[in-house]
């Protein structure tokens, strides 16, 4: 159980994510959590999980991992839920009513929402960590917190104390694993009995955890006096933080996918789609708009990973009789990688075409409503 969480582990690798600078990656987990609350809705929570999987998937990282790493809390995911659903009020008759606990349709679609949202901001967070080491992820900290120095702030001090409590996350949890071992072997029972007797049982593992907590902590003080540490003044690093020709494609992606999202979201609200009559299911319009967002992506996605493709493999990307710069440096391991997740994207867009037309001809031929006679120019 105990090794199952990964909070705070570093998996080494050479995957685009790993290379990624680390202030980048930093920035751009911050905006994913404000996105992941922001979306009030399962389909912008859906959406943010595919990109989560995608990115996942460049960085190599298998999926069992992930889903052993969210079991040990599965049970803060239940009691949030548990809470949000009886706790959440709505209008209407209740689901159910037993004495003074009501549950309403309001708070079991807030349960669902709030329990996938801490899921994917646990596994989003980690992704972090998985992929940058201690040491870089204690340098984007500080060099993301440089402008709070003018204040007088500790911002080395503070992203030295936050990066050793996040690398002391996996050594606390190995240590404990050592102790519950050794306990058992002399005979402890520490998984079996009642609630209270479990807990009681722990008292032996909480006090050696603290003392070997306490040790390490007089050693890695004592180790960083001995080398004269004397905080972020005058420091010098033996690998400085420059941005590299990738993170500013993945800025610039990042840049376009905005963008487009924005002039899209201003031309839907100057005009908006007409009715489409008879009304459909309100199921059937969420799978229609979760279909439109997934073809942008396809859209989107596609060519950048295509340029992407034949940079890497040190083609020249030519573009109506022009030849378009290369994003990134020659690399053929790299290229391998792209070329796996630009084929697979590329799958994926033909069965949402053929999906999208295959739903304009259920609409027209078996609903009989009137969304292909939308798309024909208003008659004068």
């Amino acid at each position: 159980m105990l090794r199952d969480i990964t909070i705070g582990q570093h998996f080494p690798g050479n995957s685009l994510v790993h290379r990624f600078d680390p202030r980048l990656k930093l920035v751009l987990t911050i905006a994913y959590i404000v996105l992941l609350f922001a979306a009030s809705n399962p389909l912008g929570l859906a959406l943010s999980i595919l990109f989560l999987a995608v990115m996942y998937k460049v960085a190599k990282i298998p999926g069992k991992m992930i889903l052993k790493s969210l079991k040990p809390i599965l049970p803060i995911v239940i009691f949030t839920a548990v809470l949000n659903l009886f706790f959440v009020s709505g209008e209407g008759e209740p689901l159910v009513h037993i004495w003074f606990l009501t549950i309403y349709a309001e708070g079991v679609r807030y349960a669902v929402l709030m329990a996938v949202r801490v899921m994917a901001l646990i596994a989003g967070t980690s992704l972090l960590t998985y992929t940058t080491s201690p040491i870089v992820l204690t340098d984007a900290i500080e060099a993301l917190l440089k402008p709070f120095a003018k204040l007088h702030l500790p911002v080395h001090e503070l992203a030295m104390m936050m990066t050793i409590a996040l690398r002391f996350i996996p050594l606390l949890i190995d240590e404990t694993e050592k102790i519950m071992n050794a306990q058992k072997a002399r005979g402890a029972m520490l998984d079996n009995g009642k609630f209270m007797d479990r807990i009681k049982a722990l008292v032996p593992v909480l006090i050696p955890l603290f003392i070997s907590a306490f040790r390490r902590a007089d050693e890695l003080a004592m180790a960083m006096e001995c080398r004269c540490y004397h905080g972020g003044e005058g420091r010098t690093k033996l690998h400085v933080l420059k941005y590299q020709r990738r993170d500013y494609v993945a800025l610039a992606g990042g840049a376009v996918i905005l963008a487009l999202v924005v002039a899209r979201l201003l031309v839907r609200f100057g005009s908006p789609s007409p009715r489409i009559l008879p009304a459909p299911s309100p199921l059937m319009l969420k799978l229609g708009h979760l279909a439109h967002l997934a073809l942008y992506g396809f859209l989107i996605l596609t060519p950048l990973l295509g340029w992407l493709l034949l940079s890497a493999g040190g083609k020249p990307i030519p573009f109506f009789g022009l030849e378009l710069p290369a994003l990134i440096a020659p690399d053929d391991g790299l290229k391998g990688t792209i070329k796996e997740l630009h084929e697979t994207l590329a799958n994926i867009g033909y069965a949402l075409i053929a999906l999208h037309a295959a739903a304009a001809i259920y609409h027209h031929h078996v609903l009989k409503d009137n969304t292909l006679t939308n798309m024909l120019p208003e008659k004068k």
